[in-house]
């Protein structure tokens, strides 16, 4: 009895307190612009959050996290596979968990993933970080693209153009397996500004179609200017607009010439490698650049690299050249990786040795610089085909490609 006494008269005595307080003021919150955050474990938390109630939460801000129902109910997975994946605990296919966020969706157990498309969503990661990996934040931008802004690409010929035809065809594969409209050999012909629906811009295509869009990026490539600067005043000759260095990048006495400007591709490695080549040779040394094995790159999903010719190239080269190509997709790193693509080398029969090498897939910009060294040096291509390369990636089914033209050239 005491007891009950005592207990009504603390809750009469806190109902008095609640009652004495002013009551919380009004915060203004907008319910239509709820954002979530988070860090790691949190960052976790936050892509949950966003994907699960996506009607509601409009966008995310996730630093060092990977995307939707990465641990799939397991504390193991969620410890190795989606903080530091490895060989044997590889990070889980990003189609794999769409195609389980879907499931989820249909069921309404979770919003329609339809809301994903105008959600805005940060991402951040450390190069450095050791917890939780880079690769795994760059699976979560994978996640959130495929659930993007409808987009249409038109390309004249085909992707990227100058890279290797099967280089430009894993890209546009992989760009329409995000759901990218690819519409290849086809040219706009007119604009309608503002005629499509919501407003959107009609591009009228020369086989008739047409694309809709808000925003249009015309993509017409770029020149370094130059006229204009008063190169003249010390002594540099201009041709059509553009410098023609000797074979020490010099355009003039004491005048050098790095990056853009010079040629022959424009990359920012290239330009590094001009500059430092200049300054040596300013202070005396009796060296020249050597642009026949130039890496290229472009970051896209799947990634893609090249260096050197393709084997058209170095046919009208006078060449006696073939190529021979690896399918990455039935490749051990492949199916780990759950990604396509191939490894291409070229092959020049009179030397035996590779004059171009081509991947499409996971780290391909890594992996093309065993390529790069073997053009620049001139490899034989039996020491390639001999060189020990890990087991999976994709430096590996490179090495399988030297091993296969190898095999095609006769040991």
């Amino acid at each position: 009895m005491l007891f009950t006494r005592v207990l009504a008269v603390a809750l009469a005595l806190i109902a008095a307190a609640a009652r004495a307080n002013d009551p919380l003021p009004a915060l203004g919150a907008d319910p239509h612009a709820v954002t979530v955050s988070g860090v790691s474990s949190g960052g976790y938390m936050a892509v949950q959050f966003n994907v699960a109630h996506s009607s509601v939460v409009t966008g995310a801000g996730v630093l060092a996290a990977g995307p939707y129902y990465c641990a799939q109910g397991s504390v193991v997975t969620a410890y190795f596979n989606c903080m530091t994946p490895g060989t044997w605990t590889p990070l889980p296919g990003i189609e794999q968990l769409r195609a389980q966020t879907e499931v989820l969706a249909r069921a309404r157990s979770i919003d329609p993933t339809d809301n994903l498309a105008a959600a805005r969503v940060w991402l951040f990661s450390g190069t450095g970080d050791r917890t939780v990996d880079p690769s795994v934040v760059d699976a979560l931008r994978g996640f959130y693209a495929r659930y993007g802004v409808p987009t249409a690409i038109v390309a004249r010929r085909r992707l990227n153009a100058k890279d290797h035809p099967r280089n430009s065809a894993a890209l546009a594969a992989g760009l329409a397996k995000d759901g990218v409209d690819v519409r290849l050999g086809v040219e706009p012909t007119a604009v309608e500004a503002g005629a499509g629906p919501a407003g959107a811009h009609v591009v009228r295509l020369s086989d008739g179609s047409a694309v809709t869009g808000h925003e249009i990026l015309l993509a017409v490539g770029r020149v370094a200017p130059l006229d204009g600067l008063g190169l003249e005043t010390i002594g540099v000759a201009l041709h059509d607009g553009r410098v023609r260095p000797d074979d020490q990048l010099r355009v003039a006495e004491d005048v050098f010439v790095a990056g853009d400007a010079a040629g022959p591709e424009m990359h920012t490695h290239l330009a590094h490698y001009q500059g430092e080549m200049v300054a040596r040779i300013a202070l005396g040394d009796d060296v020249r650049p050597d642009f026949r094995a130039v890496p290229r790159a472009t970051y896209t999903d799947p990634e893609t690299a090249g260096v050197g010719m393709t084997g058209e190239e170095a046919r009208r080269a006078g060449l006696d050249a073939f190529e021979e190509s690896i399918d990455l997709a039935t490749s051990a790193k492949g199916y780990v990786a759950d990604a396509g693509g191939h490894c291409t080398v070229v092959v020049d029969r009179g030397s035996r040795t590779i004059v171009g090498a081509f991947i499409a897939g996971p780290g391909a910009s890594e992996a093309i610089h065993l390529a790069v060294l073997a053009v620049k040096i001139r490899t034989p291509l039996a020491v390639l085909a001999d060189t020990i390369t890990a087991f999976p990636t994709t430096s590996r089914v490179l090495g399988t490609a030297f091993t296969a033209a190898l095999a095609t050239l006769g040991r």
